[in-house]
């Protein structure tokens, strides 16, 4: 079994689906629970979270300014439907949010999972090739 695992492609494949295996566990996780990690830059407040099989970005004008790195974490109701929240989304100033300038951007999770868990697969199942060997000119395979 030590054998197998010699070389840095199936050691690679090992570090590929350890964290394809960690994001499948925040896939499912986003549809129970909504984190969030929110930080400053400049004059600007971000948000990162997971929600519903999506990880989200979202960032705003920082009135009043709010310093530091801050972490929520909200368990969902599981017996209210899901309301889908689009891919992207932009709110003009002066509306119900309350911002002066509101993004916000969402991606699924699946793009990122399935093509690891391919990249890892092919890394740990794929046959590894022998190193050629180069022969300098002048020199037969026999004299090394």
């Amino acid at each position: 079994m030590g054998e197998f695992f010699k070389g840095w492609r199936r050691k690679a494949g090992l570090v590929t689906l350890a964290v394809t295996c960690l994001l499948a566990v925040a896939w499912m996780r986003s549809y129970v629970v909504e984190d969030r990690l929110a930080f400053t830059t400049g004059d600007f407040r971000h948000a990162i979270g997971s929600f519903q099989g999506r990880v989200e970005w979202a960032h705003w004008l920082n009135i009043p300014p709010l310093d530091g790195v801050g972490w929520s974490s909200e368990w969902r109701n599981l017996n209210k439907p899901i309301s889908p929240r689009p891919t992207y989304f932009r709110a003009a100033p002066g509306t119900a949010l309350g911002q002066l300038q509101f993004e916000s951007r969402t991606v699924p999770y699946w793009p990122f999972v399935v093509p690891l868990t391919l990249l890892s697969v092919w890394l740990i199942l794929g046959k590894s090739r022998k190193a050629k060997t180069v022969v300098a000119p002048g020199r037969d395979e026999s004299s090394q």
